[in-house]
């Protein structure tokens, strides 16, 4: 009985998110189990700022999400990510981007390239070192990566006094 509820609330809030596609700022899929995403990436490309995939069973970033260039937000923690696309830098805006709780084990050099990024959580990941990049994001005021497999930061990173670096 408690699937059948689950699938019909798949189903409501997959109606919902086409809806809510036409005028959309956030769309909120957390908490769903999903194990991939179908949305009609074409009318939230322009619209899109906040994408809350949180809590999911996600292993890799739907590959129509950066064509979302006005996209200023995105969780997607508590997934099974893997690895994140090549293509991933092409979200500029991106201001915050949870990826905490999740199987990535590197992030692409992409990542350096969203030089808007303030916020920047990687805790519960297995990350054995960050890119040596990572001193180009200059708006990135606070760096989480906490309980990963680093063995140190770069040393560009572990300098800066405008970064709040949390790790161990």
């Amino acid at each position: 009985r408690s699937s059948d509820l689950r699938v019909r609330s798949r189903a409501r809030v997959r109606a919902n998110a086409s809806q809510a596609a036409r005028r959309c700022l956030l769309l909120e899929q957390d908490g769903l189990a999903l194990e991939n995403l179908v949305l009609p990436w074409d009318d939230l490309q322009s619209k899109l700022q906040a994408l809350v995939l949180s809590r999911n069973q996600l292993a890799a970033m739907p590959s129509e999400a950066d064509q979302c260039t006005c996209l200023t937000a995105l969780w997607i923690d508590s997934n099974a990510l893997t690895t994140l696309p090549h293509t991933f830098g092409k979200l500029c805006a991106l201001k915050s981007l949870a990826l905490d709780l999740n199987q990535l084990a590197a992030l692409p050099a992409c990542v350096c390239d969203l030089t808007a990024l303030e916020r920047l959580t990687l805790d519960n990941n297995v990350l054995r070192f960050l890119h040596p990049r990572m001193s180009e994001l200059h708006s990135l005021t606070l760096l989480s990566a906490a309980n990963n497999r680093l063995t140190m930061l770069p040393a560009s990173l572990a300098d800066r006094k405008s970064t709040r670096l949390n790790s161990s």
